[in-house]
């Protein structure tokens, strides 16, 4: 004799049958509602950026990467001050200075109103003490390759390198100009 399902057990599973698809529905509702309004939105970038390649004077600013990039490094930075974009090539470089993989010469630096690399300070025990810099000089070489002109992201990139290896910096220091190896 088989046992027969009684009516109960059916309205229950019909219920939660029921109740799974509704919540299954106005789950997809709001993701489609998140998921388009994102849409608009990116769709408005794609607008811009459209529209700049068309009619900015200076073409090479208007690349697609360096847009996106550059809109990406905006939304994070609106976030807080602790939240930024790195592109895969600054994660790599801060990595490696995290670790220990690359050295500076131990100064503090900005840019003179010419473009050249001020030395505002030089750290005790540095590289750049030991090479004899100081405060208010002017690194106007690396290797005989100028550093006039350049930002500073780029300065910073060709003043550092390996611990333990060698670059040669020219310095002024009023009319005295010196040139001197430096050890990272």
């Amino acid at each position: 004799m088989s046992k027969s399902k009684s009516p109960r057990s059916f309205t229950w599973i019909a219920l939660i049958l029921g109740f799974n698809l509704g919540w299954g529905f106005y789950t997809f509702k709001q993701e489609s509602k998140t998921k388009s309004s994102l849409s608009v939105e990116l769709g408005l970038i794609e607008e811009v950026a459209s529209e700049l390649r068309v009619s900015y004077v200076d073409e090479e600013k208007v690349e697609s990467k360096p847009l996106i990039t550059g809109a990406l490094h905006g939304m994070l930075r609106r976030l807080d001050p602790f939240s930024a974009y790195h592109t895969p090539q600054e994660s790599e470089r801060n990595e490696d200075h995290l670790n220990g993989h690359f050295a500076g010469l131990g100064i503090l630096y900005g840019l003179s109103d010419e473009g050249d690399v001020l030395v505002r300070r030089v750290y005790q025990s540095s590289p750049a003490e030991r090479a004899g810099l100081m405060g208010g000089d002017l690194i106007t070489h690396k290797d005989g390759e100028p550093l006039r002109g350049l930002a500073v992201n780029e300065i910073s990139k060709k003043l550092k390198g390996p611990p333990e290896s060698e670059l040669k910096i020219t310095f002024l220091r009023g009319d005295e100009k010196f040139t001197e190896k430096v050890v990272r």
